[in-house]
């Protein structure tokens, strides 16, 4: 997504989406998931 600082990213799934970013934390990938949500209600 644009304008996000770490670059964060969104899965559409359905009607659905999933807002995430991945981080290093100790020198391991984490897939962190910030938002579930429709369509609708994810962006407000």
């Amino acid at each position: 997504m644009q304008g996000v600082n770490p670059p964060a990213f969104r899965l559409r799934i359905g009607k659905y989406r999933v807002l995430y970013e991945y981080t290093n934390l100790n020198d391991e990938e984490v897939l962190m998931i910030k938002d579930i949500g429709s369509r609708g209600d994810i962006y407000k």
